[in-house]
């Protein structure tokens, strides 16, 4: 037989598990409705002071993005390269269907190249405007970029990848927390 003063308890206890579970359960939902970060408060990366033949870094989440501002000149000089002599190429660009070349057009965004700043051998930085093609050299692989990342000389094969990215003005744009394309062996 159930005293009262346990069937007290035993509804108060059974209240407070149902209030509990209730809360859990709403939060759960009110997450899953909540937008991901992914595509709110992006970062906005501004580059409307690059003038052309100028670059720069920035990190993003901790990682670094080049950003080059291309001559008509280089521009030019790196459109007129032979696509066949290159040791990669795939374009490496997450803003282009899959499988494309690595011409000028599919690595750059008007004038500008915008693309991870980690070799894709051992994730070192290269350096900006070094290596035979005035590009980037890596001093860890003695990789050789040019201007728009694409590899040249090297001890492996791969070109500097590029992130996808939200284009918000035609001088700004923003990486989502979900590009890894630097991890990607792909």
């Amino acid at each position: 037989m159930i005293t009262p003063g346990r069937r007290r308890f035993l509804y108060s206890t059974t209240a407070a598990m149902g209030a509990v579970t209730v809360g859990f359960g709403l939060s759960t939902v009110f997450k899953a409705l909540t937008p991901t970060a992914d595509f709110v408060n992006l970062e906005p990366i501004d580059f409307s002071g690059l003038e052309p033949g100028q670059g720069f870094t920035v990190l993003v989440r901790g990682k670094p993005l080049f950003i080059r501002h291309l001559l008509p000149s280089e521009f030019e000089e790196e459109r007129s390269r032979d696509l066949l002599s290159l040791l990669d190429n795939d374009a490496r660009n997450r803003n282009v269907p899959a499988g494309k070349l690595a011409s000028v057009e599919n690595r750059v965004f008007g004038s500008y190249f915008i693309g991870w700043g980690i070799c894709p051998r051992l994730g070192c930085v290269p350096l900006s405007d070094s290596g035979d093609f005035g590009g980037w050299f890596c001093p860890c692989s003695a990789a050789h970029f040019d201007k728009v990342g694409r590899i040249h000389k090297g001890p492996f094969s791969r070109n500097l990848a590029i992130p996808r990215y939200v284009v918000l003005s035609d001088t700004s744009i923003s990486v989502p927390r979900d590009d890894q394309a630097w991890l990607s062996p792909t």
